[in-house]
């Protein structure tokens, strides 16, 4: 079957929370003009969350399809996965753990219905749930983004509406590695925004801990921008002012014969250089894996469990 309203839900170890989303979304559009249904793409689950999935197909038919990840590629791929499998002229995409709330689906359809935006973003309103680190850390992020990248990601999230234009755009981009978010800023187009108060997980707990976070937020950043490589110049440059200076003092200390003794000055030294030259391996290195990964051309994510359209009807491979 093709909706004109495909809600994109990509779904990893969710077994306590995805029922009662997917429910509530067939409720809160059950009087939308709009035929929708919703695409739960599996990633990678490890839980019963597949089950739960094949039982709702049961329980809401004709208002789910399932598509299943061969293994856990994250959470952006099984994004891109849904966006690739859905014929729909619309699509938002969610999560499945009740935090984006879907009382605000129909705010969209009627911004979307007003504007004729191709994407409307949703913001959280706040933080208030996240941790004092946590908050520290996303503003962090969102800075520099804005700053190196010139991405406004201030309290973005993947709470979000495309229209075709806009979903056939992201498609067209062949980032091996994908961070969605930086992808509809960066497609451009007309794009709207959408205040939500972030609600608290339903059940289960959050499996996006701090260092999760951290490796997501450095990939992002090479991504989007060269501000590694440039960092490393800049210390480069202060590495090679701080030795000049070192060696002018040297250099009038031997004048006056004042040679200062010790070797804690070259230890210094030598850690100092040896810090900024890992550093600066580090970041190029970075830049090499990314290249490597887009000149391999490996799919960016594997189907197991699919399935194919054949007039109006669903046939599971």
């Amino acid at each position: 079957m093709v909706w004109d309203l495909t809600i994109v839900i990509p779904v990893c170890n969710e077994e306590k929370t995805l029922r009662q989303t997917a429910v509530e979304i067939v409720k809160t559009l059950s009087d939308s003009d709009l035929s929708f249904g919703i695409l739960c793409v599996d990633d990678g689950s490890k839980d019963s969350s597949w089950e739960v999935i094949e039982k709702l197909e049961r329980e809401l038919p004709r208002k789910i399809q399932k598509l299943k990840l061969s293994r856990n590629f994250g959470k952006d791929a099984a994004i891109l996965a849904g966006l690739e499998h859905t014929n729909s002229e619309l699509v938002i995409t969610m999560d499945a753990d009740g935090q984006h709330p879907p009382k605000y689906l129909p705010k969209f359809i009627q911004l979307w219905k007003k504007s004729g935006c191709n994407v409307i973003n949703g913001i959280k309103r706040s933080r208030q749930h996240d941790s004092l680190l946590q908050r520290a850390f996303a503003y962090a992020f969102n800075f520099i983004m804005e700053k190196v990248a010139g991405l406004d990601l201030h309290n973005a999230s993947d709470f979000k509406f495309l229209d075709r234009k806009a979903k056939e755009a992201i498609i067209a981009c062949e980032d091996r590695t994908i961070f969605f978010r930086g992808l509809v800023a960066w497609i451009g187009f007309n794009q709207q925004k959408i205040q939500f108060d972030v609600e608290r997980r339903s059940r289960g707990l959050s499996q996006w801990g701090l260092q999760v976070l951290f490796f997501y937020a450095i990939d992002a950043i090479v991504l989007f921008s060269h501000f590694p490589v440039y960092f490393i110049l800049a210390l480069g440059g202060i590495a090679v002012l701080v030795c000049f200076v070192l060696l002018v003092i040297l250099g009038f200390a031997l004048t006056e014969g004042n040679v200062p003794s010790g070797y804690s000055t070259l230890i210094v030294l030598l850690l100092m250089n040896l810090g900024f030259s890992m550093l600066a391996i580090g970041g190029i290195g970075l830049y090499v894996k990314h290249s490597l990964e887009q000149t391999m051309r490996r799919p960016r994510y594997v189907i197991d469990t699919n399935f194919k359209k054949s007039n109006d009807r669903d046939i599971e491979n």
